[in-house]
């Protein structure tokens, strides 16, 4: 009971002796102490000896009118002693008084580390807004801040409010991650250095792999930097048939990658050069006769194919164990089982083909056929389309390296959609479109010309033909669907309001000939 007593008579009157001495500094908060005593011992004397250890919290005030520092701990010992002398009748000796002094008002000089880099915060006073340039500086950027505000936070178990750092804002700080995208979207690449162009494709898919550190400034330069690599690559023979499928393993999976970023995170332009990207990519490829090179990942999937005679070709996409794959067969058929999408292309769209061959693909007699797959649309945002609508996976089909266009037997999509659902009063709109990259000054849009829906069925399947190649998807929407009581009622319901209009609009016609009537001929 005595330790206890002695523990809050001491913080009580050190605070008030406090309060007192520099009360014309009119401070926000008054003082506070937190005292451990130890070392508690009767004396054969009488007296009791102890230890005082006082941690004081000042205003930054108080610190600042502070003139005796070196003379202060001795005071308070000595203030301590005689007034628990005083208070308890008895003589108390303090062997060891130990004193530290912090502001509470008042956030200390700090050094942080993190993914951006360090910084050094210096001090600074409660409610001070703290701007520090960032770590990491891009060139041609104007240099950034990150910020920081000392605030005042509650120190439990007291209700003493004390100034501590909040959480830093590096939000606007370039990453390291973003620093190295943009050398690598700076490097100007050599279609002789195969070396290069391998590792650019393996470091863009590296420096991406972690989709929560990607910001749209690192879109911005991932996009970029793999246009700059499959442009060099399609230019011509740069690499041989190991290294050019190292390279696209690279390039798609950075494609994957960027993916799995929020969509309203990659813009517009980005997702324009990374979806024309892959197409750049895949048309570049070289599939041997009869055969074909398919890569797949969790988000996209492509499938160069060489067939081995000018004939039509069906591409099943299906998701295997998670992953995206692309497969051709000659079986033509509808969705089934884990197939999201059938691609049929006629012959008509390998023969229009041929007519503008090049010899891209020496090994190939035929035009190759290439295609791609996207889980995502994330690539294909058109702001025309309401958030209420959904788009199916997206699939891209080529035939060689030339635009088929205006086909008389249209290639046949059929898409997994959402199933119908008659029950709760909603049925869905199936719309077919393909994407257009010069809608939208250049960014693309979604579009209906040459593609028409022909067959749904209420197990979630959508059939589309188009007379061109490019890439296509299905918008789903949903619409209010009604009885065929509810329909009759409401169409009785028309009806009357039409008769009531028609009534009423006859009697304002019989009312202006009479009017006309009397005023021209008199009464």
């Amino acid at each position: 009971r005595r330790l206890s007593l002695s523990e809050n008579h001491i913080e009580q009157l050190v605070t008030l002796w406090l309060q007192k001495l520099f009360l014309y500094q009119k401070p926000v908060q008054a003082p506070r102490a937190t005292v451990n005593i130890t070392n508690l011992l009767h004396t054969t004397s009488g007296n009791l000896a102890f230890t005082a250890n006082i941690e004081l919290k000042l205003s930054g005030a108080f610190l600042n009118g502070l003139t005796m520092e070196e003379s202060l701990p001795e005071m308070v010992d000595d203030f301590v002693l005689n007034a628990l002398n005083a208070t308890a009748n008895m003589s108390l000796v303090a062997r060891s008084t130990s004193l530290t002094i912090e502001s509470y008002d008042t956030c200390h000089p700090e050094t942080e580390e993190n993914f951006y880099g360090a910084i050094n915060w210096p001090e600074a006073f409660a409610g001070t807004m703290v701007s520090k340039r960032c770590p990491i500086e891009l060139l041609g950027h104007l240099r950034e801040f990150a910020a920081r505000k000392c605030v005042y936070q509650s120190q439990a178990p007291s209700t003493l409010l004390v100034a501590a750092w909040s959480d830093s804002d590096f939000s606007s700080c370039p990453s390291p991650i973003t620093r190295d995208l943009q050398a690598l979207a700076m490097i100007m690449l050599n279609s002789s250095d195969v070396g290069s162009i391998i590792e650019t494709s393996a470091k863009i898919s590296n420096l991406t792999k972690i989709a929560s550190l990607i910001s749209p400034t690192d879109v911005r330069y991932a996009a970029k930097a793999l246009e700059n690599t499959v442009l060099i690559i399609s230019s011509g023979d740069v690499l041989n048939d190991t290294s050019e499928k190292e390279n696209a393993d690279s390039v798609l999976q950075a494609v994957d990658n960027i993916l799995r970023v929020p969509a309203n995170m990659i813009g517009p332009v980005p997702a324009s050069r990374m979806s024309q990207a892959m197409e750049t990519l895949v048309r570049s490829l070289h599939a041997a006769e009869g055969g074909s090179i398919h890569a797949a990942s969790d988000n996209v999937a492509f499938l160069v194919s060489c067939p081995g005679e000018l004939r039509a070709q069906t591409v099943l996409a299906q998701r295997v164990k998670g992953k995206l794959t692309l497969q051709a067969t000659s079986r033509r058929g509808n969705v089934e089982g884990s197939t999201t999408i059938t691609f049929h292309m006629p012959i008509e769209a390998a023969t229009r083909a041929m007519t503008g061959r090049d010899n891209n693909n020496a090994a190939c007699p035929f035009p190759q056929q290439q295609y791609i797959v996207y889980n995502s649309p994330s690539f294909f945002a058109d702001p025309s389309v309401n958030n209420e609508t959904t788009i199916t996976e997206v699939i891209s089909a080529q035939a060689g390296p030339v635009s088929v266009q205006n086909l008389s037997t249209p290639v046949e999509i059929t898409f997994s959609v959402e199933k119908q659902n008659y029950t709760d009063g909603f049925t869905f709109n199936y719309t077919c479109v393909y994407w257009d990259y010069d809608e939208g000054d250049g960014i693309g849009g979604w579009k209906t010309e040459g593609c028409k829906l022909v067959n749904t069925t209420k197990e979630g399947r959508a059939v589309c033909h188009c007379d061109h190649l490019t890439n296509f998807a299905v918008l789903v929407s949903q619409r209010l669907i009604q009885s065929e009581e509810e329909t009759t009622v409401a169409r009785e319901a028309l009806s009357i309001v039409t008769y009531i209009g028609c009534g009423i609009s006859m009697a304002g016609l019989a009312a202006t000939v009479l009017v006309i009537v009397r005023v021209k001929y008199g009464s």
